[in-house]
């Protein structure tokens, strides 16, 4: 190839041009830059290749325009499918000549390009300039072509660096294609090259119209990433800021929009830019951009509504920040946030500065001339304006000084004090400090009044020259301070400029203002706002680290005193914190360790702060000085302090504590034997805290093999010393057992303490051990690593396991029992514990039987049984006589069967123990016995004070993981498939599942759970129906009460205390259903679900009415429990609404009970609030929020798609006639208390009486939001207060008309009936209905309620009648 182009190149310039266009260009760039550089300018080439080059493009670009077709026009006209079929042949043939042409052209640009930059510069750019512009001028025409034109905006892009004679022609088209090709690429070459070319944009006069394209792009620089990430980039944004004024309008415009959504690299590019800009700015330019657009800044960054966006606006105004001490910054930053700063900062009472002066200025005055203080008493005095400081204002008020004249006198703060009559004053000294010099007669100001009325000296003194009282004063005070917001951020404002000070004043001047910014500072420190204290103490130390050197000594005492002696115990948790957050930062300057050796010991009550996050910071602190020399934590915090905290507090502090312990109590440099003594030591003081030292101290870089030895160290120490005290073996062990835990996971170190507790070690160690505590650590010892002697161990562990009375509520006592089962598991003994479990169980039933007269259900021989082994049962033999002696009365047994429930739940949890639990050959008796005791448990919740819900809870949850895992017993089927049908309580037990068994017995003992509570009341049970009515009981003896509660036990259950009982077991046996249901074991249709659910609302309404005088006074613990069960009880019924609700189809209508329990639900939460509060109903209400949704749906599941002839069939329309939901009188009540407040029933008498349930009307207007976005459901749910205002009219309550009536007309449908087919079939009955009963009525009262409830009804009735007449038009 190359070859051929030099002989082409020998013969001329066109034949050489010829053959370059028929060899590709990628392959041919190197030969042709070779032959071109290697011309001579005495060759013909270099005058004739420019003219040929001139040709050659000449005749190109025509070409590529209009490609020549080939062949002549054909002579007759074809059909229209013959012309089809030669149009693409054509179009190909087209394509194919562009393609040509457009290599041909990326050829001569090429070319150009060489010619352009020969190293010897033999070709004439004059000559070339032709050909050059040709290309340039259809660069857009190339667009399409990506190779052409880039290869044109090359020629172009080098025609401009060389310099060269008309290179202005020639960046017309170019640059705009530079600029969009670096907004639409990624690569950082394009904005280089766009940067390197700049200075061509200035030839463009931006301020004509068509120049508004290259406008556009170079505004979008400012919003693209990558211009922002490069430096180049950013100079050139900066750069185009200078171009014209209109584009600097617009590309600050541009960045001002971007500021709230931009993020922080974007904005601190922003921030570069501007500086950059304002640094080579004009005249015209920076006060564009100093007055305009900076000014804004800061108003920006003091008035922002969020945190955020004020965050956002100082982070672009940082680039000048940070920049302060280039020439002229400082000076602008003072002079555009000086004056906001200092306004919006204003504590004091400026307005009522002119008023105290000249009794004829008013107030507005003071407060208008409020923007500009030292401007206020210019405007007022007519004299130069001076800094002063606000002490000496309210000194000169205090004594009737002429301000006026003391400023014409020079305007000095000795001035002021001389015209007070005060000798030897000086203006640092506070007022408060010569008031109480001078005595409070002086200035007439009650101290004590001011103090009780929550004002100040300088309050009560503008009181008194103003002649105002308290009341006005606070008005004033209101105008006078900004508001928190404005506050917090002009004081983040100000914590990054400080110190804010101008370069070209005077010293003096400098420190009057330095003075008054501490001033500010401190006041700030104690505003009323705790988020702007925050930011004050933290930028308070943040300044006393910067420029600890230039602050005085006396600011630098007040201060830190102000935050060590009062922010430490703000009540704001956030100003604690941010204080031990501040004291941190501040330990980072060694000036300040002086003062703070005496200052830090004030800090160490936040050790036992009750915030975590507070606790966490102290120790954080304490970390800190521990790497400081010369100080010492301990003298900060006293160290009985931090081992208690070590010993009690969350995992998180006793690390941290363990941390900073570990240099004293185990160090690494130290030999292993002097480390274990130390750590010895640390347990014999503390043994709690040393055991939770050694669970730590391996994450904190302790080494296995040091920790092995301390292993041995303190079981050595256990078992040899004879005068340990209790609490010192006890921590000896725990702290064996935590390190073992940590060791376990590495089998070497395992290994070898498996060999350190050969032999009869293990059984001396748990000789030793006196206490539970200490024996549950040997338990856990021996489990971690395996031990296998563990005979020794067996009976205690046992006696561990039975001995639970009390343990279902005792946290500790729970961890110690866990370790015996961990235990047994590990020596494979659990299904003899099992045996004993079951026998204890087996007792109380018995006792059950005997008390209550049950009968026991008889247990089949399981398929799964094994043979004993005779060593299992000795051992099972022997355990069984662990429990002690027979309990003396059921109590005491049954709080035994208590804990074992407890403990078979808790090991239902874990895989390895529920595994054994299923396999065990004693589970049917076990799962028999639990199931006699839960249903003694549900029934004598109301008589004895001992039940308790476990034995319920272990009964349902092993019955579900029996199902779950396909475990059967004798009279149950396998539980592999999922049943479909409804259990029967009537029938037999051989058809059904665990699951099911389980089940119905449960509802069983609920319903005679309602019946032991009705039988104590009057009135109809709230069940519709019992489950199974023909189902033959055991009849029960009870406990027999007298008329005040009192059993025969002589226990006295109030009936806050049984209601509470009942709550809570009928919430276990709803908790049980609906995971069930969710499972999908049972109830696939979802009715007995809900009807239980139904039931168990209303049987919980029902016993609140019941209580006399309408109120049920409950303690705080009975109503705590009662109302957690409750909101658990409706999260459960949510749960099951939404399954039934989402099998719901068009085939499949959702059913009925649906309704009902939706109804149920919101006559809940009516009768919580009436009978225990707004605020219980409230709590209630936080647990419907989330299932708001399935309720409304379920509300409107009884009418949807109803006409107006099934509207009086459907079961629903029935349900609320026949029972009328009480929520539904609740409303009505809320909407005549409305009435009556706006004046519409202010008449009658009744209306102040109503109660208005906050709680029930904020959970109706969420409803009213759901219902509104569907038409559908608005028309379903609408159907439910229509039917409740037909059956108000029928019974002639027409007060429960009229509320419906607003309710629907003025909020649910708003005077627009044309949507509503049900409505307007309602107006249709109901209308007729009222005009009658308003005729009919005698009452007066009554006959003014109908005509209310008809004026609601006008605007529909005739919209109505329109919609009919044009029906019938």
């Amino acid at each position: 190839m190359e070859k051929q182009l030099r002989l082409s190149l020998q013969s001329s310039a066109e034949e050489f041009l010829l053959s370059a266009t028929k060899f590709p260009l990628k392959s041919s760039r190197y030969a042709l830059k070779t032959l071109i550089h290697h011309i001579d300018a005495s060759s013909d080439l270099s005058s004739s290749l420019p003219l040929s080059l001139l040709r050659s493009i000449s005749l190109s670009i025509p070409s590529f325009h209009n490609p020549t077709l080939p062949g002549s026009p054909p002579t007759k006209r074809n059909r229209r499918s013959s012309r089809l079929s030669n149009r693409e042949p054509s179009r190909d043939r087209d394509d194919d000549e562009k393609r040509r042409i457009s290599q041909s052209l990326q050829v001569f640009a090429y070319v150009t390009r060489l010619c352009v930059s020969h190293p010897r510069n033999v070709f004439s750019a004059a000559d070339l300039l032709a050909g050059a512009q040709l290309l340039h001028d259809n660069l857009i025409s190339f667009e399409s072509d990506p190779a052409l034109s880039s290869e044109i905006a090359n020629l172009c892009e080098q025609w401009w660096k060389e310099d060269l004679p008309g290179r202005e022609s020639l960046i017309s088209q170019s640059l705009p294609f530079f600029l969009s090709r670096s907004l639409t690429s990624t690569t950082k070459q394009d904005v280089h090259r766009v940067y390197a070319l700049r200075g061509a944009f200035a030839l463009f006069d931006f301020e004509d119209e068509s120049i508004e394209d290259l406008t556009l792009l170079i505004i979008r620089c400012v919003v693209a990433p990558l211009y922002m990430k490069m430096e180049e980039g950013r100079r050139f944004v900066a750069f185009a800021f200078g171009l014209s004024g209109q584009l600097l309008k617009e590309l600050l415009a541009m960045i001002r929009s971007q500021i709230p959504l931009g993020g922080k690299s974007l904005l601190e590019a922003y921030g570069d830019v501007l500086f950059r800009a304002w640094k080579v700015a004009d005249e015209n330019s920076i006060d564009q951009i100093e007055n305009r657009f900076l000014q804004e800044l800061i108003d920006g960054a003091i008035h922002a509504r969020t945190e955020s966006l004020a965050a956002s606006v100082r982070r672009v105004l940082g680039a000048f920040i940070n920049q302060r001490t280039t020439i002229g910054v400082e000076k602008l930053l003072f002079r555009i946030s000086e004056p906001l700063i200092f306004r919006s900062l204003q504590l004091a009472l400026w307005a009522l500065l002119p008023r105290c002066l000249g009794p004829k200025e008013s107030l507005d005055k003071g407060i208008h001339l409020l923007s500009e203080p030292m401007q206020s008493v210019h405007a007022i005095t007519r004299v130069p304006c001076v800094s002063i400081s606000q002490d000496v204002l309210w000194t000169v008020l205090a004594y009737g000084a002429n301000i006026a004249e003391a400023l014409q006198r020079g305007g000095s703060a000795m001035c002021f004090w001389s015209a007070c009559g005060i000798p030897h004053a000086r203006h640092t000294i506070s007022l408060k400090t010569y008031q109480l010099a001078l005595g409070q007669d002086v200035i007439g100001v009650n101290r004590d009044a001011c103090t009780q009325e929550r004002f100040s000296l300088e309050d009560g003194l503008i009181m008194r020259k103003a002649g105002l009282d308290s009341r006005s004063l606070g008005t004033a005070r209101s105008y006078s301070v900004a508001n928190s917001n404005v506050r917090q951020n002009a004081l983040h404002l100000l914590l990054d400029l400080f110190p804010l000070e101008d370069p070209d004043s005077t010293k003096e001047v400098k420190d009057t203002l330095l003075g008054k910014q501490f001033y500010l500072l401190e006041k700030l420190l104690v505003d009323d706002c705790p988020a702007i204290r925050v930011v004050a103490v933290e930028g308070s130390c943040r300044i006393l680290h910067l420029f600890w050197e230039i602050i005085p000594s006396q600011t630098i005492t007040r201060m830190l005193t102000k935050n060590f002696n009062d922010m430490s115990h703000d009540m704001s948790n956030e100003v604690r914190l941010s204080t031990l957050t501040g004291v941190i930062y501040l330990l980072g300057n060694p000036q300040s360790h002086e003062i703070l050796k005496v200052l830090l010991p004030r800090l160490r009550h936040l050790i036992l702060d009750n915030v975590l996050s507070i606790r966490r910071a102290m120790m954080d602190l304490l970390l800190a000085i521990r790497d400081i020399q010369n100080f010492q934590f301990n003298k900060v915090v006293e160290l009985d302090v931090l081992l208690d905290a070590l010993a009690n507090d969350q995992p998180e502090i006793a690390q941290k504590i363990t941390r900073l312990l570990m240099p004293s109590y185990f160090p690494s440099k130290a030999p292993t034997e002097e480390a274990c003594n130390r750590c010895l030591a640390l347990i014999k003081r503390s043994p709690m805290a040393g055991a939770r030292f050694c669970e730590f101290s391996v994450l904190e870089g302790a080494s296995l093999k040091s920790q092995t030895e301390l292993v041995k160290a303190l079981i050595n120490s256990a078992v040899s010393l004879d005068k340990l005290h209790g609490n010192h073996v006890d921590g000896l062990l725990l702290a064996a057992a935590n390190l073992c835990c940590a060791l376990a996971s590495e089998p070497n170190y395992k290994s070898a303490l498996k060999e350190f507790f050969v032999g009869e070690k293990l059984k001396c160690l748990f000789a030793r051990a006196s206490t539970r505590h200490a024996q549950s650590s040997i338990f856990k010892i021996a489990s971690t690593i395996s031990i296998k002697e563990i005979a020794a161990l067996l009976d205690g562990c046992m006696a561990f396991i039975t001995n639970c009375t009390g343990l279902s509520g005792d946290v500790e006592r729970q961890a110690e029992v866990r370790s015996a089962h961990h235990l047994l598991l590990s020596c494979g003994k659990l299904d003899c514990m099992f045996e004993v479990l079951t026998s204890l169980l087996q007792r109380t039933v018995d006792n059950c039987q005997i008390q209550y007269g049950i009968e026991v259900p008889k247990q089949g021989v399981s398929s799964a049984k094994r043979k004993d082994s005779k060593s299992s049962s000795k051992i099972s033999a022997k355990w069984k006589q662990v429990g002690g002696k027979k309990a003396s009365n059921f109590e005491e047994d049954y709080s035994v069967c208590v804990g074992i429930a407890w403990q078979i739940k808790d090991l239902l949890k874990l895989e390895d123990t529920r595994k054994a639990i299923l396999e065990s050959q004693h589970l049917e008796s076990l799962l028999m016995a639990l199931k006699v005791i839960s249903e003694v448990s549900i029934l004598q919740s109301l008589h004895c004070e001992c039940i308790d819900i476990s034995p319920v809870l272990a009964y349902t949850t092993l019955s579900l993981h029996m199902t779950l895992e396909n475990v059967s017993i004798s009279g149950s089927k396998d539980c592999s498939s999922k049943r479909n049908d409804v259990p029967d309580s009537s029938g037999s037990n051989s058809n059904q599942t665990v699951l099911e068994q389980t089940l119905v017995h449960m509802l069983n003992c609920s319903e005679k759970l309602y019946g032991a509570g009705d039988s104590k009341k009057s009135g109809k049970p709230q069940s519709e129906s019992k489950h199974s009515k023909n189902t033959r009981r055991p009849r029960l003896k009870e406990h027999k009460t007298d008329a005040t509660g009192q059993s025969d036990a002589g226990f006295v259950m109030t009936e806050p205390k049984r209601l509470s009982n009942k709550v809570t077991m009928l919430t276990t046996v709803l908790q049980f259903m609906t995971d069930a249901t969710i499972m999908g074991f049972i109830f696939h249709n979802h009715e007995w679900g809900l009807k239980f659910t139904s039931d168990y609302f209303r049987h919980v309404v029902s016993t609140l009415r019941q209580q006399p005088n309408n109120r049920v006074h409950f303690e705080d613990e009975e109503v705590k429990d009662t109302i957690l069960c409750l909101k658990s009880s409706f999260t459960y019924a949510a749960k099951l609404l939404s399954l039934a609700l989402k099998e719901t189809t068009e085939d499949s209508p959702p059913q009925a009970q649906a309704f009902v329990l939706a109804n149920d639900m919101l006559d809940m939460i009516t009768s919580v609030e009436l009978y225990l509060g707004t605020s219980n109903a409230a709590r209630l209400m936080a647990a419907v929020k989330p299932w708001l949704p399935d309720l409304v749906l379920a509300l409107g599941s009884g009418h949807m798609k109803q006409t107006r002839g099934e509207l009086e069939q459907n079961s629903s329309t029935d349900y609320i006639r026949r029972y009328f939901p009480s929520w539904l009188l609740v409303l009505s009540k809320t909407e005549l208390s409305e009435l009556s407040k706006i004046g519409l029933e202010e008449d009658d008498e009744r209306a102040s009486g109503l109660e208005e349930f906050p709680a029930f009307r904020k959970l109706m207007e969420s409803i009213l939001l759901l219902v509104k976005r569907n038409t559908i459901v608005l028309d379903a749910v609408g159907q439910i207060f229509l039917i409740g205002s037909l059956v108000g009219l029928e019974g002639k309550d027409y007060r429960l008309v009229l509320g419906l009536l607003h309710f629907v007309c003025v909020k649910l449908f708003r005077h627009d009936c044309r949507e509503s087919e049900t409505l307007l079939a309602f107006l249709q009955e109901i209308y007729p209905q009222l005009e009658r009963h308003i005729e009919e009525e005698s009452d007066e009262d009554a006959r003014q309620i109908l005509e209310s409830a008809r004026t609601l009804l006008e605007p529909f009735w005739s919209k109505t009648e329109n919609l009919f007449s044009e029906a019938d038009d």
